[in-house]
């Protein structure tokens, strides 16, 4: 009498989830290589915002699980995340090599946000400058300077509008 043959197997509804287990551990562990790569070489602030952005997408987009898998506080990672979305002077800074400084170019992005055209103007200056002054506590000055033009312009408008007749 002839041997059945096996039924095939029925595939498990598991299955798929498991595959997915396994390739998002490969992920991360090739994450976490490249991540050791980066910081033994001494990266620049936009090639670890670069690396933490591909794994923000590989947690889900959850910022807490990235500041707790790297072990550094929100605003660490949120400041080097913010490196991938800078406007157009403010990126000049890091293109062209003027400065890695990262809250110098946080500085000058607040500076652009209010008024580019002066960010322009700003980052011309630090071009020429380079290391010759300090270049944070210049724009500092620029950015408490446009935020108190700000608040007086504010200020006046609230005036204006309580004198207006109706």
């Amino acid at each position: 009498m002839p041997m059945p043959m096996p039924r095939p197997k029925a595939p498990h509804p598991t299955d798929n989830l498991a595959d997915g287990v396994l390739a998002h551990q490969h992920a991360l562990h090739q994450l976490h290589r490249e991540q050791r790569l980066i910081r033994s070489r001494n990266a620049s602030n936009l090639e670890v915002a670069k690396l933490l952005q591909v794994e923000l997408e590989a947690f889900g987009g959850s910022l807490m699980a990235l500041c707790i898998r790297n072990r550094k506080k929100w605003p660490w990672v949120s400041k080097r995340l913010s490196l991938l979305n800078l406007p157009e002077q403010t990126r000049r800074l890091i293109d062209e090599d003027i400065t890695a400084d990262l809250e110098l170019i946080l500085t000058v992005r607040v500076i652009e946000q209010m008024n580019p055209e002066l960010a322009g103007k700003v980052v011309d200056a630090l071009s020429v400058e380079r290391g010759k002054s300090n270049a944070r506590e210049l724009v500092r000055e620029i950015r408490d300077g446009l935020k108190a033009q700000a608040r007086l312009e504010a200020h006046l408008a609230r005036r204006l509008e309580g004198t207006r007749p109706r």
